[in-house]
């Protein structure tokens, strides 16, 4: 049985099926009573509303397996990866799901902390100047150094990658 305040929760974003995390207000109440001016940045997998399923998973030596793929719930036995059990990860591995940032946004704002961008990776990263950097480094390194680099940014701003899957949010408290 689900608490009241995990209930109003689920009301709230119309969230039926998948993760309710908890702990977002808290967070931004402390933030607020005790720092008077401030500027918090976050990036994330997730989207501005709710799943309308399971998102958690496990990434194990940069391989991720959906949760419920190891466990007796598997909805399709396909899906269970082969020769990899969920107690074999347990303590080794991280769990991660997908947010709700019009949750976050909204725990934020309700404490007079202001939503100033919500972007994908790839838009806050150009914001932030990404695009100047290299060409600094393009003019300030070899052509390895520069290449290596560019090779790992675009892991971070291809769509195709992190690009689009991962939002960034910048709150500001003045």
């Amino acid at each position: 049985k689900q608490d009241e305040f995990t209930s109003n929760i689920v009301k709230r974003y119309s969230i039926h099926k998948g993760e309710v995390a908890l702990g977002y207000e808290e967070f931004a109440k402390t933030l607020a009573k005790n720092i008077d001016k401030f500027e918090f940045i976050t990036f994330d997998y997730g989207e501005k509303e709710a799943r309308t399923d399971y998102s958690l998973r496990i990434y194990h030596k940069h391989q991720v397996y959906p949760f419920f793929a190891l466990t007796p719930f598997v909805e399709d036995e396909n899906e269970k990866p082969k020769g990899i059990e969920l107690k074999d990860l347990f303590g080794k591995s991280d769990l991660t799901f997908d947010v709700n940032f019009s949750h976050l946004i909204d725990a934020f704002e309700e404490e007079g902390i202001k939503c100033h961008s919500y972007k994908t990776q790839m838009s806050m990263l150009v914001y932030f100047g990404v695009i100047d950097l290299l060409d600094m480094l393009l003019k300030n390194s070899d052509e390895k150094t520069y290449k290596d680099q560019m090779n790992k940014l675009k892991v971070l701003i291809d769509p195709a990658f992190m690009g689009e899957r991962f939002k960034g949010v910048i709150f500001r408290k003045d």
